[in-house]
């Protein structure tokens, strides 16, 4: 299956390096032209974090970005999400394409979550399932998975982005099986 990754940070790049290289899906990873982030990848192919396959594409191309796939992951920053929506939708027809939310945060200004921002920016044109459901059917089961990935990380910040990407693994994989329909927001 076909990925695109909107956001080459340090969780868009960790994103994009899981879906290929443990899922084995085909990946590409969308930065802005001349950032950091974007700019070392496309000259190492790395961050501080790890080292992108040579599989996994690059681009600076919003339209390819989009066109590439169905799934769409976007990691950006939450206080640049409205802006990068509008944007969005106004070059780019989103129609039958799966979003998946992959960000935290609040918009400052509104105090609105971001899958709000989502339906307000982007309509019914496209579906939202955002990680916030992880949240909402958050288990014991899932405090004791966090712990024990905890004990072999020894660090709580990790141990719940390892548990995410467990997660969105099983997001994505959902996902695949469902029938096509306007677009949606995972």
């Amino acid at each position: 299956m076909n990925i695109s990754v909107i956001g080459c940070g340090r969780w868009g790049s960790c994103i994009a390096w899981y879906t290929s290289f443990i899922k084995h899906h085909q990946v590409l990873l969308y930065g802005r032209k001349g950032t950091p982030n974007f700019t070392r990848f496309v000259t190492e192919r790395r961050n501080d974090y790890l080292t992108l396959p040579e599989n996994i594409i690059l681009s600076d191309d919003l339209h390819e970005a989009v066109s590439y796939a169905k799934y769409i992951v976007i990691s950006i920053g939450a206080q640049g999400f409205r802006d990068f929506l509008k944007d969005l939708v106004s070059r780019e027809d989103v129609t039958g394409k799966v979003f998946i939310l992959c960000m935290k945060g609040l918009e400052r200004d509104t105090g609105k979550r971001l899958t709000q921002i989502f339906r307000e920016e982007v309509g019914t044109a496209a579906q939202v399932k955002a990680v916030d459901k992880v949240a909402a059917n958050f288990s014991l089961a899932d405090a004791q998975r966090v712990k024990d990935i905890e004990k072999t990380t020894n660090h709580d910040v990790k141990a719940v982005e390892y548990f995410l990407k467990e997660k969105l693994g099983a997001l994505l994989t959902s996902s695949t099986s469902q029938r096509s329909q306007p677009s949606q927001l995972l």
